[in-house]
């Protein structure tokens, strides 16, 4: 299950993760985030800038930003799919991890305030806190404590 997990590939790409099944080659996945040379809103903490690929949600802009991934025949709906190929994901990043490791120790204001949310929302519905997660651009700024593949 990766439904809205993050998977950086080997290039820094972040993608998001789609649904539970994935074909044997990849992963189901849209393009939202690739890295850039110009300054911008979405820094990681290893000082590498993003620019947002996919600005708005729609069929269409996530169709547009997925353009340039290769495809794969989906057996249930018999229509070509965007994957990241296994063979090119440097790591995937777990957005229930990446929540747990905010409630135990968050950097800034944004950061504090989505560990609370996890534990309200946990409280709130008597859910355990592990199965709650965090994506966006919090989530994706999680990898930089990483080594940085090689290609």
């Amino acid at each position: 299950m990766l439904d809205h997990f993050g998977i950086i590939d080997r290039d820094l790409r972040l993608y998001i993760a789609v649904g539970p099944n994935h074909p044997p080659n990849g992963f189901v996945a849209y393009l939202k985030y690739v890295p850039s040379t110009e300054p911008s809103l979405w820094k990681s903490k290893a000082g590498i800038y993003y620019r947002r690929v996919l600005r708005f949600y729609s069929v269409r802009n996530v169709w547009t930003a997925s353009l340039s991934m290769p495809t794969s025949l989906d057996p249930t709906t018999m229509s070509m799919i965007p994957i990241v190929p296994r063979d090119e994901v440097w790591t995937i990043i777990d957005s229930r991890k990446r929540a747990q490791e905010l409630i135990q120790h968050c950097t800034d204001e944004l950061e504090c305030l989505a560990a609370e949310l996890v534990s309200e929302l946990a409280l709130q519905y008597g859910l355990p806190q592990q199965c709650i997660g965090i994506s966006g651009s919090i989530m994706s700024v999680s990898y930089t404590h990483l080594t940085l593949p090689t290609n």
